[in-house]
C-alpha cells in the first residue's frame, strides 16, 4: 500500500467514500454532501497551503482518505476514513504512513484527532498508534467527542520500541 497526495482527478472518489452510509455514521456531520458542495470544498482544499490531503492506494485502487489541517503552532488536526470495502488493517497502515509523512516530511510537532464518543474503533486505533486522550467534550452538535494528541517525540519513541 502506498500513500499519495490527492490530485484533481481524486475528487469523485473522495465524495463517494465520504457519502457512504457506513462512513457517514461516524462523521461529525452525517448528512449526504451534494456534488456541487463537495466540488467547491475540494477546489478550496487543494488551493489551501494549510491543508494536506492523501489517498491510500492498494493495487491501483484507493482504499482510504486522510487530511491534515495545519496551524501556525506547527501542529495539525487530522481526519480520515477508509473505504468500507477495504481489508482489515487498512486504517492502521494508512495512519502509520500518514504520521511518518506529517512528522518527517512536513516537520509537524503534534497531531490532534477528534473522535465521536460512539466510535470505539477509532478510539482504539488512536490509542494503538500512541495517541493520548486529552479531553472529552460536547461538540457544536449534540455529539460527544474525545480529543487525542500525539507528539513527534512520542511517535519517535514508539517507533524505537517497535524496532
Amino acid at each position: 500500500m502506498v500513500l499519495k497526495q490527492v490530485e484533481k482527478s481524486d475528487c469523485d472518489y473522495i465524495l463517494e467514500i465520504r457519502n457512504d452510509k457506513e462512513v457517514r455514521k461516524f462523521m461529525f456531520d452525517d448528512t449526504v454532501i451534494s456534488k456541487d458542495i463537495h466540488n467547491e470544498w475540494f477546489v478550496c482544499a487543494l488551493a489551501n497551503s494549510q491543508k494536506l490531503m492523501y489517498l491510500l492506494w492498494d493495487n491501483n485502487h484507493p482504499v482510504g482518505f486522510i487530511q491534515f489541517d495545519l496551524n501556525d503552532k506547527n501542529e495539525a488536526k487530522w481526519g480520515f476514513y477508509n473505504s468500507p470495502a477495504s481489508p482489515a488493517g487498512t486504517g492502521t497502515i494508512m495512519l502509520k504512513l500518514a504520521l511518518r509523512e506529517i512528522f518527517i516530511s512536513h516537520g509537524v510537532d503534534k497531531v490532534y484527532g477528534k473522535v465521536l464518543l460512539c466510535n470505539l474503533a477509532s478510539q482504539k486505533l488512536h490509542q494503538k498508534l500512541g495517541f493520548t486522550w486529552i479531553i472529552e467534550k460536547d461538540s457544536e452538535s449534540s455529539n460527544r467527542i474525545m480529543l487525542f494528541s500525539l507528539s513527534k517525540q512520542s511517535w519517535f519513541e514508539i517507533l524505537n520500541m517497535e524496532e
